[in-house]
């Protein structure tokens, strides 16, 4: 059996229809979908999951009394999952109906431990926007890991001794999912991208602010320069870094490197020709070269 878990807080009503009902759909049947409503006030969430549950007993359904947030919530989802592989799934997400079945017999046929897939982007309005590949590899993920994440959280799929052995997520803001990949490296678990697209991802018409994406990247930093008491690292540990005078200073940094990636990112030739010699704008396309090196080599 497969238990997916899945968290939902204020997602619009008809997004979170569709993301149920993408995994009840599924071409494998043998799951339990267990849906964790973390707003307990949100009463149409919890009339929209109960008409669900009533119709399909292999939902399980539960509601915090209170906003735990993500990480305790992804916790307690674990603590009632009884299947021998864990999927995860966001609430605002799509999963392909063949994602489960394709993703089972790669983890078994290539005997992994913790893999993700493929995934496409789509927008609020659910429009296709781009399709996003990642190494496949068990070799070439730890490789990039060093530098960035590369198995997406909601594509997720793992035998339940890996969410066992690592018990389950730390909190650490922003970066639980790298942290807990950064555990499995650390603990020699085979790692695995499935090359084909099983979910749709729905990005979020605000994004992420401009401080939280500072903040998140020099936290994951931190987490890869220090492997070697990753498993000690936890909020307190981060935000004494943060404020420390080497976390201030790096917090400034990553803002002016992020600026000009964005600048890169969004501009045309022209205005990337007016900010090319930049110490951060090179950095970002030296990064940009990088990771499409290690793209070609995990083709």
């Amino acid at each position: 059996m497969i238990s997916v878990i899945m968290p939902c807080f204020r997602e619009d009503e008809t997004v979170l229809r569709k993301a149920i009902e993408s995994i009840l759909n599924q071409t494998y049947s043998d799951f339990e979908l267990i849906i964790i409503l973390d707003d307990p006030k949100n009463e149409l969430l919890y009339r929209t999951v109960s008409e669900y549950r009533e119709n399909d007993k292999r939902i399980r359904f539960y509601i915090n009394k209170k906003n735990y947030g993500i990480t305790k919530t992804l916790n307690r989802a674990l603590s009632f999952a009884v299947g021998d592989y864990i999927a995860r799934m966001d609430a605002d997400d799509i999963s392909k109906v063949t994602r489960l079945e394709k993703q089972l017999n790669f983890i078994e046929k290539h005997n992994l431990d913790l893999i993700g897939c493929d995934y496409e982007v789509i927008d609020n309005d659910g429009n296709f926007l781009y399709v996003n590949h990642n190494p496949i590899t068990d070799k070439k993920i730890k490789s990039v890991l060093q530098y960035r994440n590369c198995i997406a959280h909601p594509t997720y799929f793992a035998r339940r001794h890996v969410f066992k052995i690592l018990k389950g997520y730390v909190e650490i803001e922003a970066c639980e999912d790298y942290h807990f990949l950064l555990r499995a490296v650390m603990h020699n678990f085979r790692l695995g991208n499935l090359p084909d697209v099983g979910l749709s991802y729905r990005l979020s018409q605000n994004g992420i602010s401009r401080k939280k994406e500072v903040k998140q990247e020099v936290i994951a930093d931190y987490l890869r320069n220090n492997l070697d008491n990753i498993v000690d690292m936890n909020n307190d540990v981060v935000n004494r870094y943060l404020e420390s005078d080497l976390g201030v200073y790096n917090i400034e940094q990553m803002n002016e490197y992020i600026y000009y990636r964005n600048r890169i990112k969004n501009g045309n030739y022209f205005n990337v020709m007016r900010i090319i010699n930049n110490k951060y704008a090179k950095l970002y396309l030296q990064n940009v070269i990088k990771d499409k090196l290690f793209s070609c080599a995990a083709m």
